[in-house]
């Protein structure tokens, strides 16, 4: 089926749970397409407290963190080098948020430096 070539996945398959090797981190976050162009920002409803105004969209400007909180899993799932997007890429992307989707809100995720 083909899910054995792709790299940073576990499944299931007949012979039991089979986990791939590991992918190697994405180094430049602004070669990778917005996260927009396959989510649903028009069906997305943040809870009361993420969101001043609405239409609201969850945004990163960053993956991974260098800490390893007990209540967190961002470390273990996104790694702990930070790799953040450039400000340009930040500004086009709440840019189109605005214009293509309305959006009057944004939910910023933590940055860290």
């Amino acid at each position: 089926n083909g899910l054995e070539k792709i790299q940073g996945i576990a499944y299931r398959s007949p012979d039991g749970i089979q986990i791939n090797p590991e992918r190697k981190p994405v180094k430049d976050l602004d070669s990778l397409p917005s996260i927009f162009e396959y989510f649903p920002v028009d069906k997305y409803v943040p809870t009361p407290n993420n969101a001043r105004k609405y239409p609201a969209a969850p945004f990163m400007a960053q993956r991974g963190c260098p800490f390893s909180c007990s209540f967190c899993e961002v470390h273990m799932v996104m790694g702990k080098k930070v790799v953040f997007k450039s400000p340009e890429y930040v500004v086009d992307e709440f840019r189109m948020l605005k214009e293509k989707y309305k959006v009057k809100s944004v939910n910023l995720s933590k940055i860290i430096k």
